[in-house]
């Protein structure tokens, strides 16, 4: 609006183009979404036909099916989760480290989240009702 209450018209002429709060909102809506945790990793389908993961890493994974399945073959029939999880108990593989962290700091945090993995869970049994 200019000094004078009048409704000022767009540049470009165009009568639909969207209000300053519109905007607003638009922006505040992505930098919520760009600003939100991202906690799990999440699956889409790829223009060429591959399942991409996201939330591995920096960028996408893409596997084609052949892939996809060998991977969960050697999940299933290796027991990759236990392998790894052996593998990080025993400090042959590390974490990523954090940019100050130092390498004793890596293999201690490596070790307590594989010996973690591969601690059994304890499934509470119910108890039993007794006749007196």
């Amino acid at each position: 609006m200019s000094g004078n209450n009048q409704v000022v018209q767009p540049a470009n002429g165009h009568a639909n183009t969207p209000a300053i709060a519109e905007l607003l909102a638009r922006i505040a809506k992505l930098e919520a979404e760009a600003n939100a945790p991202r906690n799990g990793v999440a699956f889409v389908i790829a223009e060429k036909g591959g399942v991409s993961a996201t939330g591995i890493g920096r960028f996408p994974t893409t596997l084609y099916a052949e892939q996809w399945f060998k991977l969960l073959d050697a999940i299933e029939t290796q027991s990759l989760r236990k392998m790894l999880s052996t593998w990080l108990s025993q400090g042959k593989i590390l974490l990523k480290g954090q940019k100050d962290e130092t390498a004793q700091s890596i293999l201690a945090r490596s070790i307590a989240m594989g010996t973690a993995m591969l601690a059994p869970v304890a499934v509470p049994v119910p108890a039993v009702a007794t006749k007196a």
